[in-house]
Order: structure tokens, then C-alpha cells, then sequence
């Protein structure tokens, strides 16, 4: 095979950080007028409410919440036999295992379905003002992806529970309680923020604000996420083995050179250089998962 052009590469090097360059000095120039255009979004977010009358949304909002919580309770309610029958169930064969994981991840999804149903039903009785229903339905769209999350962080990890005795029996992903509830916690907070960022960055529109606004709100967003990389990297509870030369380091390097990774991956998200960035970030992903899955596969249809 050909080997590849040092100047071509050194090139593209040099135009990716210039776009780098150039979208921190953009958002840089759009941080003096940020505060007004924000002050403006909310000031429209005020009218809107008032003009409606602010009792009137409040009930509204509380009558959305209620009955998607009241849907929620009465599905659990009636699913109590079914919670014992999963507390009880015996897990030794790998019929019962994937029987019982398959029953557990359901209705945890189901749960969260009566959620939207009743949220949404108690939407579509009423008519709602323009824009509070844009936002309504906006960030009820956060809150489902955030519940499905968390269902699907506790179908992985089964991180424990006060009403369900054992539940790390039905763990997937093999790990100890301690990972099991770190992980499950990053991964609810990792998906929270990226969901209400995206939501919010995209009212910001409907409000007023501008790209170049928008723009630093997002990598304001970017950068929380990146935090929590960072502190999900550097405190997690037992350094995993991540094969070849790393085995050659110190779990201080292999952490140094991660943080690096991650830092690069946002600059190149923040420049909108989103080929260069899903192609280094499936890089990491891909092999990481692969050992995930093949560790699942293994926990999960382990003999008796």
C-alpha cells in the first residue's frame, strides 16, 4: 500500500486547526452581545406567558406532570405481582435469565410509555399558546429520553435499588455494585445534558437568538459534557484493561492520554468539523464496545 503524502496530511492538519481558530474566535465575537439576546428570548418567553394568563400555565404544566406521573404510578400499581414474580424468579438457567431480563427491560419501558401517554393526553385536551407548546413539547422530549436512559442504564447495570431486592442479579454488563452505580449515574447525567442542551439550543431559535449565540450556548453545553468525561475518566472506580500498549502504562498516562483524546474531540465538534470528529470518535467507541458486548454476551448466557 501506498504510504500516505506528509504534506497532504500536514496540510489538512493545518485546515482543521485553523477552523478551530476561527470558531473560537467567532464565538468569542459573540459573547459581548449574548447576555442582551438572552435577555431579549426571555422577555418574548415572559409575554407569551403573561399574555396567557400565568395560573392558567402553571395549572396547565402541574395537570401535564400529574397525569404522566399518575399513569406511571397506576401501571406500577397494578404490575406488583409482576415485580415479585422478577424478585423471585430463579436465574440460574439461561432460559430464566433472559426471560426475566427481557420482562424487566419491558416494562421499564412500558413505564415510561405510560409517562408520555398520559403527559400527552392531557396535552392534546387543551390548547396550548404557540410558543408553550413548542417548549412544553420540547423539553417533555428531554424528560422521556432521559427516562428511557435511565431504563436502558438500569437494564445494563442494574445499579441497586431500595424496592427491588437482588436486582444485581439481573445485571448485563458485568461489573461490581460500586461500577455499576458509577456508571449508571454518569450515563443518566451524560444524557440528560446533551438532550436539554440540544432542546434548549433549539427553542434559542425560535426565540430570536442568533446562529453565532446559539453557537457558544451549544459549546457551553459541549464543554459541560466534556467535564463529565473527564470526571467519569479520571474517577471511575477501577481503571479497565484496555489491551496492548497500555498495558505498558501507568493508569496516570492512559488517563493523561484520554483526557487529551476527549479535549481534541470537542475542539472538533466546537468547529463543526463533525467528519473528523464521528470518525475519531468511532475509533474509541467501536473497539470499547466490542469488548462490552462480547463481556454481556458471555455474563449473560453463562451455563448454571
Amino acid at each position: 500500500a501506498a504510504l500516505p503524502d506528509v504534506r497532504v496530511e500536514t496540510a489538512r492538519l493545518a485546515a482543521w486547526l485553523e477552523r478551530i481558530r476561527d470558531a473560537l474566535r467567532a464565538s468569542a465575537a459573540a459573547l459581548p452581545a449574548l447576555p442582551r439576546e438572552l435577555a431579549l428570548a426571555l422577555n418574548t418567553l415572559r409575554l407569551e406567558l403573561e399574555e396567557q394568563g400565568l395560573l392558567r400555565v402553571a395549572l396547565l404544566i402541574a395537570g401535564f406532570a400529574l397525569l404522566g406521573y399518575g399513569a406511571e404510578w397506576l401501571l406500577i400499581r397494578a404490575a406488583g405481582d409482576l415485580r415479585r414474580w422478577l424478585m423471585e424468579l430463579n436465574l440460574e438457567s439461561v432460559r430464566n435469565r433472559l426471560l426475566g431480563m427481557a420482562v424487566r427491560l419491558g416494562f421499564a419501558i412500558t413505564r415510561v410509555l405510560a409517562v408520555a401517554a398520559g403527559s400527552l393526553g392531557f396535552f392534546l385536551a387543551f390548547d396550548w399558546p404557540l410558543l408553550l407548546r413548542e417548549v412544553v413539547v420540547g423539553y417533555l422530549a428531554v424528560f422521556l429520553f432521559y427516562r428511557l436512559t435511565t431504563a436502558l442504564g438500569a437494564f445494563l447495570f442494574a445499579p441497586g435499588m431500595a424496592a427491588f431486592a437482588n436486582v444485581e442479579r439481573y445485571r448485563v454488563v458485568p461489573m461490581g455494585n460500586a461500577s455499576a452505580r458509577f456508571w449508571h449515574e454518569r450515563m443518566k447525567k451524560s444524557a440528560g445534558i446533551a438532550a436539554f442542551g440540544w432542546v434548549t439550543v433549539d427553542l434559542l431559535a425560535t426565540l430570536g437568538v442568533s446562529p453565532a449565540g446559539r453557537g457558544v450556548i451549544a459549546n457551553a453545553f459541549g464543554l459541560v459534557l466534556l467535564v463529565v468525561a473527564l470526571d467519569a475518566l479520571w474517577r471511575r472506580p477501577a481503571p479497565q484493561d484496555l489491551g496492548g500498549a497500555t498495558r505498558r502504562l501507568s493508569p496516570q498516562t492512559v488517563n493523561g492520554l484520554l483526557s487529551a483524546y476527549l479535549v481534541v474531540l470537542f475542539l472538533l465538534w466546537a468547529a463543526n468539523a463533525f467528519g473528523v470528529f464521528a470518525l475519531l470518535a468511532l475509533a474509541a467507541i467501536l473497539p470499547a464496545m466490542r469488548g462490552v458486548i462480547r463481556g454481556s454476551v458471555a455474563n449473560v448466557l453463562r451455563p448454571a
